[in-house]
């Protein structure tokens, strides 16, 4: 994925009045092989180290190191709400177009959003 470097669309319909950029919101629902934890990962948290329950989770142990993106390989971005443990996540190192984006503001992540597959009482 790269930005294509094409101006947008200006909406020329009479009656518009607003002079801000148009901004839309696009939603990936992803499951399988390319899940969110693939492509958005824990990196730095404190007090809980969310990035080592997302290893063992993926499946490292003493016998392997399971599929969980390494610290060294992530596309390090800020976290941007106090009130959550990571002040840092990483980004699936073949997605750097996803980092400038998020880190030029053209991008945001909304994570652990999904279906529910059942209704909740």
């Amino acid at each position: 994925m790269q930005k294509s470097g094409d101006s947008r669309a200006v909406d020329t319909t009479p009656g518009v009045t607003s002079t801000e950029p148009y901004k839309g919101l696009v939603y990936l629902y992803l499951s399988g092989g390319t899940d969110s934890f693939h492509m958005l990962a824990p990196h730095t948290c404190a007090p809980i180290n969310v990035y080592e329950r997302f290893r063992a989770i993926r499946g490292k142990n003493s016998l392997s190191e399971g599929i969980g993106m390494t610290l060294e390989e992530m596309l390090v971005i800020d976290g941007n709400n106090p009130d959550q443990p990571c002040s840092k996540f990483g980004i699936h190192p073949n997605l750097p177009i996803l980092q400038t984006l998020y880190n030029d503001g053209d991008a945001a992540f909304i994570a652990n959003a999904g279906l529910m597959s059942e209704p909740v009482d």
